[in-house]
């Protein structure tokens, strides 16, 4: 069935232009992967109620869950191959983890100067981080070289297609304001987080649930 009205998945958030105009080759840093163009072209496939591996960041207090969603994406792709450029989200997250070194804020250090806010604030897509449109979220993430589309009014299959290929989408849904569970709100309630991995109504066992880090509640 539908997940909301007004979801969308930033869906094949595949791999950047650089990437694809690189030569394979195979070495150490990509132990995880035969070659690099194999990381170009799919993604590893994933055993049915498996999750993706997406690296963390810790969203700053405000509305900038889309961008903090987005750049946890490009850390996945940039993991896979360094080739694959990613971006903070603001000045500010750099400024905070030199501040508070036992706080891991995010994963992978920037390969570009370029922030997300104020290239989405440059695009005309948000004057404070807030960023609701799916169409928005792909021509950001098209800036910074990556190939992207968009899903408007995605069914649980359209989800379930890309995580089975391996591609952490983003998904833009309604949660609950108390307990950040999903729910219908015509967008009303509006929230964007990454989609780990789906599982079958007959699996019998909740999610594991790793060790939350510090300040947790803010993560993106």
């Amino acid at each position: 069935g539908s997940l909301s009205d007004n979801a969308a998945i930033l869906g094949a958030i595949e791999r950047s232009q650089a990437a694809l105009r690189r030569r394979p080759r195979c070495g150490r840093a990509h132990r995880r992967h035969t070659c690099t163009a194999d990381l170009a072209y799919r993604a590893p496939s994933l055993m049915p109620d498996a999750l993706i591996d997406v690296p963390h960041r810790v969203q700053l207090p405000g509305t900038a869950c889309a961008l903090y969603s987005l750049g946890m994406v490009m850390d996945y792709w940039h993991a896979h191959d360094s080739a694959n450029p990613t971006a903070l989200v603001c000045d500010k997250d750099e400024s905070l983890q030199r501040l508070e070194p036992h706080v891991s804020r995010f994963s992978c250090a920037p390969t570009t100067p370029r922030r997300l806010l104020d290239v989405a604030i440059a695009l005309g897509h948000t004057h404070n981080g807030s960023c609701w449109s799916a169409s928005h979220l792909v021509e950001l993430a098209a800036s910074f070289g990556y190939a992207a589309r968009a899903v408007h009014r995605a069914s649980a299959a359209d989800l379930k297609a890309v995580l089975s290929s391996g591609h952490p989408p983003l998904v833009i849904f309604d949660v609950d304001l108390w307990t950040g569970d999903p729910v219908l709100a015509g967008g009303g309630a509006a929230h964007v987080g990454v989609a780990l991995g789906s599982r079958s109504s007959a699996s019998p066992e909740p999610w594991p649930r790793e060790p939350e880090p510090p300040h947790a509640a803010d993560a993106a």
